[in-house]
């Protein structure tokens, strides 16, 4: 039942997001799958909350675990950073790493602390 909950979870969010397109997208996700790892199937690759600023990075099956690993993290905080506008990366920490048991893609969570400040 959980898994069918999040199939048409994933179904409905990717609906409303291509719904200036002719066609929609399907993903069936893995019982186990993190929702942060979900947000990278659309190419959702950063998103920001009130105090944090997120980012997923995706690498592809390697022969070297540490190379894939590191690949993932790498392109964790990229993403992030591109979703900030900013080049340091000084602050990104990656806080989880969940690897795909049907494809064997290691995907990686990247954030960062931000201050928002109110507009005057």
């Amino acid at each position: 039942m959980k898994k069918i909950f999040r199939v048409i979870a994933v179904v409905f969010l990717l609906a409303t997001a291509t719904a200036s397109t002719s066609y929609g997208k399907i993903w069936i996700v893995p019982d186990n799958m993190p929702e942060w790892a979900i947000n990278a199937l659309d190419n959702q690759a950063y998103w920001f909350t009130d105090q944090y600023a997120y980012g997923v990075g995706v690498a592809p099956p390697m022969k070297n675990y540490s190379l894939q690993r590191t690949t993932a993290e790498n392109r964790a905080r990229a993403a992030l950073l591109k979703g900030l506008g900013i080049t340091k990366e000084s602050t990104v920490e990656i806080r989880d790493v969940w690897k795909d048991p049907d494809t064997h893609k290691i995907y990686a969570l990247a954030r960062v602390k931000i201050n928002i400040v109110p507009a005057e």
